[in-house]
This record gives C-alpha cells, sequence and structure tokens, in this order.
C-alpha cells in the first residue's frame, strides 16, 4: 500500500515475460508470497487487488536464484455499474397514528387472525373489564388471593394454584409479582398499551391502566400461533391483548 502496509488476499499471477501464463497464487496476511520458476529467464508478475490500482513487474532470475521483490501498490477509487432501483408503490391504509392497527386488522380479517374492537364496537364502554370479557376467547377469572380482583385470561388458558407456599396458605395478594403467579400457575393475559408492554400482577386491575373511554382499537390474540411478530416474546404464551388510545 501507499502506506507501506502489506496487501492480503492479492492476485499474483506470473509467466514468463510476453509468453505463457505458468500459475497464481494469493498473498498471505503479511502480503507475502513465493513463486518457484523451473528455468532462467525473465518473469512478468501482474498483481491484482479490489481497490488498487494492478501492477506489473518483470523479475529477471538465474537457474536457482532466489530473488526478492516488494511490488507497491497504490489504492484506486472503485467505479462500479449504475444500479437502477424500480419499486411499486402500494396503497396504504389510513392509520390514524395507532401503529399498525389498521394493517394488522386488516390481514387478521383476511387470514381469521385476532379479533379487533374498533370505535363502533367501543361505543358507550363502560369498563375496561366489560369490554374484554365480552371479548370471544376471553374471560374474567377471580384472583385466587386477591380479593375483588378480575384477571384477564384466555379461553384456552389453564389457571390452577399447584403450591400454596411454606405456611399451606396461599401469598398474600402484595406478594403477587409476574414471577410469582406463574409459579403458582396463574396465566394472565399480556397487555400492550400503544406499543409498551404492560404485564399486570397481584391487585393490579386492566381498568388501572388505562380508562375505556380513551381507547380507539383493541386486537386480541388467544393463542401464540395468532400473534404478529412483533408481539411474539417469552411474556405472550398466555395471549396478548394490544390497546391502542387515542391521539
Amino acid at each position: 500500500m501507499d502506506d507501506g502496509a502489506p496487501v492480503a488476499g492479492a492476485q499474483v499471477t506470473f509467466s514468463f515475460d510476453g509468453g505463457q501464463q505458468l500459475g497464481a497464487i494469493v498473498t498471505d496476511s503479511a502480503g507475502r508470497f513465493v513463486v518457484r520458476a523451473w528455468r532462467a529467464g525473465n518473469f512478468r508478475l501482474h498483481v491484482e487487488h479490489v481497490g488498487f490500482q494492478d501492477r506489473s513487474v518483470v523479475v529477471a532470475a538465474a537457474l536457482g536464484e532466489r530473488v526478492e521483490i516488494v511490488i507497491p501498490l497504490h489504492a484506486s477509487a472503485a467505479v462500479l455499474d449504475s444500479i437502477e432501483v424500480r419499486a411499486r408503490v402500494r396503497p396504504q391504509l389510513a392509520e390514524s397514528g395507532l401503529g399498525g392497527f389498521e394493517e394488522r386488522r386488516r390481514w387478521g380479517e383476511l387470514l381469521g387472525i385476532g379479533r379487533f374492537l374498533g370505535p363502533q364496537q367501543l361505543a358507550g364502554a363502560g369498563s375496561m373489564e366489560t369490554v374484554l370479557g365480552n371479548v370471544p376467547g376471553l374471560r374474567l377469572e377471580n384472583h385466587p388471593t386477591c380479593d375483588g380482583v378480575k384477571m384477564v385470561v384466555s379461553g384456552r388458558s389453564f389457571m390452577s394454584i399447584r403450591n400454596l407456599g411454606r405456611s399451606g396458605r396461599p401469598d398474600r395478594c402484595s406478594d403477587m409479582t409476574p414471577q410469582r403467579e406463574a409459579e403458582l400457575g396463574i396465566c394472565r393475559v399480556s397487555f400492550i398499551v400503544d406499543g409498551v408492554p404492560a404485564r399486570l400482577s397481584g391487585p393490579e386491575r386492566i381498568d388501572d391502566l388505562v380508562l375505556a373511554s380513551l381507547v380507539a382499537g383493541i386486537e386480541v390474540y388467544r393463542t401464540p400461533a395468532e400473534l404478529p411478530a412483533e408481539y411474539s416474546g417469552s411474556n405472550s404464551r398466555c395471549g396478548v391483548v394490544a390497546i391502542w388510545t387515542q391521539r
């Protein structure tokens, strides 16, 4: 190179000067190569590497003579052929700032995947528990350790208390973390609000998270098989409800 650094991976072809090509070799990581000739004469070495100007030199060597030579390479700007790119414009649905809700609803209705609630279905909704409790495939369950708390679970989810703790009694409601609920076999639906995951546990209720009067759209995916790629993850095995608020 111009700065004296070795060039690895350069291809060196060698031939009798003005005659038959004898072979080719690639330089190693230190920019070195070895060529062995079976007779004396003048040999032409031609060096090529992407990003450098090609270089040819002629070397005279007697039979059995060892010749060391340095071939400087000069960097060059590579000129590529022009590329023509053509694109087709696909009509987009009106989005209204709902993070892809309309697009997913369109494909979901075509494929029979997920359930979608828009302004018409949400008009006059009193509470989120009421709205979600009326969605086929979802149901409300009493929390086993939190009195008066209703949990949203998928119709295919199974809830059971497998471990009552060392005392033989259910854990306190305040001790109910998502991890502890998973240990007990409680499988709540996961929520996503305006694209941000919001897992509930213990005494937390969906109406504490968002008011029904502020919701513009809801997506319901009962099983992992229904989930679009952007909603899949380790917390989505019990179903996902994506909520979009009014903007």
